[in-house]
């Protein structure tokens, strides 16, 4: 009982100390780890109807089940889906989580993921954060897909293989790159470690990045992955961009 009258306590004092602040705009808010109203409807969510693969976002309703991408190369992952659409409104909260240590906000990100990822998270036999290079990490301190993986795993109740995929390849920023020039800058990127050769066999791994663009690096990754063996590989991310 004296535990129960504490802890509402101890929120409130902290609440006085730190006041709940929207993640995006920094504006006040009732609860912590949440976006204020205004944020929320500026944020362009993604819903059905969608490409059945990558899930590339309709603008209407359509009996077409593929985007025209997927028509002409279907990637070697089945399923890919992503929270919201990367546009100025979601971009801060990218590049603060990615760039900026808010790495607080993992926590309402894997939230959201979980509830977007519902179907392949239930199907999962593994969760696998696409890794980032040594030399990368140690600059940035952190791989924020596996900050992610770790979040969304928790939730759902699977566990995450935060080492199964290595990055043997430093590769230049995919930022600003054309699609072709992607796929061949991130070609033999990665391999699978052998440690988890035998436990991937004929599993259904999901793969958890931050950002899907044209796919290449979920691509190279879900290809490793199938030629370790594995499966059917699945993709989510917190955001897509429209490319």
């Amino acid at each position: 009982m004296l535990k129960t009258k504490i802890k509402p306590a101890a929120v409130k004092l902290l609440d006085l100390i730190y006041p709940p602040r929207c993640i995006s705009c920094g504006s006040s808010i009732t609860e912590h780890g949440n976006i204020c109203g205004k944020c929320w409807d500026d944020i362009n969510f993604i819903s059905d109807p969608q490409c059945r693969i990558c899930g590339f976002p309709f603008e209407m309703e359509t009996e077409a089940t593929l985007c025209a991408g997927c028509i002409q190369e279907e990637p070697h992952f089945s399923k890919a889906r992503a929270v919201f659409l990367y546009d100025d409104a979601s971009s801060k909260l990218i590049t603060s989580f990615k760039y900026n240590d808010r790495i607080e906000n993992r926590a309402p990100y894997a939230r959201w993921m979980a509830r977007a990822g519902a179907e392949m998270l239930h199907d999962a036999d593994y969760i696998i954060p696409v890794p980032i290079h040594f030399g990368k990490l140690l600059l940035r301190k952190y791989n924020q897909a596996g900050l992610l993986a770790l979040g969304v795993a928790k939730i759902a109740g699977r566990k995450v293989l935060v080492n199964a995929l290595i990055r043997k390849k430093y590769t230049k920023k995919q930022a600003g790159l054309n699609r072709k020039i992607r796929f061949k800058n991130i070609s033999g990127a990665f391999k699978v470690n052998p440690k988890y050769a035998s436990i991937l066999k004929d599993k259904k791994i999901l793969l958890i990045d931050d950002v899907i663009t044209t796919g290449a690096t979920a691509d190279e990754c879900a290809k490793i992955l199938r030629k370790a063996k594995v499966a059917k590989v699945e993709v989510l991310t917190l955001a897509k961009t429209l490319y």
